[in-house]
């Protein structure tokens, strides 16, 4: 392990020195700088940890050039089809470097102004977004990626896993492709996030009257006990967000309770998933969900452990339509969004850090007239302040 860090750092010193060489001497100042930072962690990383870390410093080494009297990079073509591409700024956080992480990116069909997570490919892409590619700033290394939704000619949602995102200030470079109309998607949930789950069938989740059909699970207790669930073991706790896209019907009936939620299973029954999220207006166990209580149809969201629990009252309507539901777990603080937009945040009766063991993804549908869709679900990365979005490169052509 040391013979490797000490060939990393080596690679780093020298392109430190190429670069005052060249002249380029922020550049220089600034590669010192990340250098000094990892130093104080790297020696309990893993070879591929160290590889990650460095992989840019080295490329950067073996392809910086002088053009114009500035530094530039020299990237290859990803492939003759694609016509297109643009580069792209993800600026790191300041909680630190980050490994395997999801970006959010919005690529639009028609023209406009790129800004933020949003580009705009001036009908130059396929109208189903199939041809979209992302890679590494080398401009050849393809990153996995997963298509959240789409409306064709108009606009897709993208998520794409970077292998390492230096800390604040750094900036990580990727490139987004487009323009190859005989290309077909490679969109794959499984490949990008730490797990996902199209719901197609009900392969390695446990449920009680739930059925799957066209690419749903639909929980439906039909007026009678047991409560229908769903739930999945997922061993991760903070620093992940728990995302699903999903929809509720809400019809009254002796029970309307209904929810999701992040909770530990230690000691629960086995026959009745609601047991482990909620009793009264109580929290059962450690965890966060989001629900409707039975009691008087509020829609809520609580954070708990085994000694309190806090609740919000969420004050919206958003029932009988599909909608994306995410609760985002990080130590000092869990907050639920929907549709991407942060409805509460919760900093009080925090389950305890390091709850993973037993913790279980769940639905409920508490026994009554009411039902639960299921379209996806999926597990990614989740710190604050999240990595951002910096600025958009010109269009390029194919050389």
């Amino acid at each position: 392990m040391s013979d490797v860090l000490d060939w990393l750092e080596r690679i780093s010193e020298l392109f430190i020195l190429k670069l005052l060489t060249l002249g380029a001497w922020s550049k220089a100042y600034e590669q010192h700088r990340t250098i000094k930072y990892y130093e104080d962690y790297l020696h309990d990383k893993t070879i591929d940890e160290l590889i990650n870390i460095y992989g840019r410093i080295i490329d950067e080494y073996l392809h910086i050039q002088v053009v114009d009297e500035s530094i530039m990079m020299t990237t290859y073509w990803l492939d003759p089809n694609w016509n297109n591409r643009k580069k792209h700024e993800i600026i790191g956080s300041t909680f630190g470097s980050l490994v395997d992480y999801q970006i959010k990116i919005i690529v639009h069909y028609g023209s406009g102004v790129d800004s933020g997570e949003h580009v705009y490919l001036n009908g130059k892409c396929r109208p189903d977004f199939a041809d979209i590619r992302f890679t590494l700033g080398d401009g050849t290394t393809l990153l996995p990626y997963w298509m959240e939704s789409k409306v064709d000619y108009n606009y897709a949602v993208f998520w794409v896993k970077l292998p390492s995102i230096l800390v604040y200030p750094n900036i990580t470079y990727i490139y987004v492709y487009y323009n190859n109309m005989n290309a077909s998607t490679i969109s794959n949930g499984a490949n990008t996030f730490d797990f996902f789950t199209d719901m197609i069938d009900g392969s390695g989740i446990i449920y009680n009257k739930a059925s799957f059909s066209g690419g749903e699970c639909i929980l439906s207790p039909n007026g009678s006990q047991p409560a229908s669930y769903v739930r999945r073991e997922v061993k991760v706790g903070y620093y992940h967000a728990f995302r699903v896209r999903s929809k509720w019907y809400n019809e009254y009936g002796a029970w309307k309770e209904q929810g999701f939620g992040w909770t530990d299973w230690t000691g629960q029954t086995p026959n009745y998933y609601e047991n482990a999220l909620l009793v009264g207006t109580n929290i059962y166990t450690d965890g966060a969900i989001v629900y409707r209580y039975f009691s008087n149809g509020e829609y809520r969201f609580m954070v708990g452990n085994t000694s309190g629990s806090t609740y919000v009252v969420i004050s919206f309507g958003w029932a009988g339509d599909y909608h994306i539901l995410e609760i985002r777990a990080f130590p000092s603080v869990i907050r639920f969004a929907l549709d991407d937009d942060v409805k509460a945040s919760i900093t009080s009766n925090l389950p305890p850090l390091g709850v993973t063991m037993n913790q279980q993804i769940g639905w409920y549908q508490y026994a009554g007239s009411g039902r639960q869709y299921i379209d996806w679900f999926l597990i990614r990365k989740y710190v604050e302040p999240e990595p951002a979005h910096g600025s958009w490169g010109d269009e390029e052509t194919k050389p």
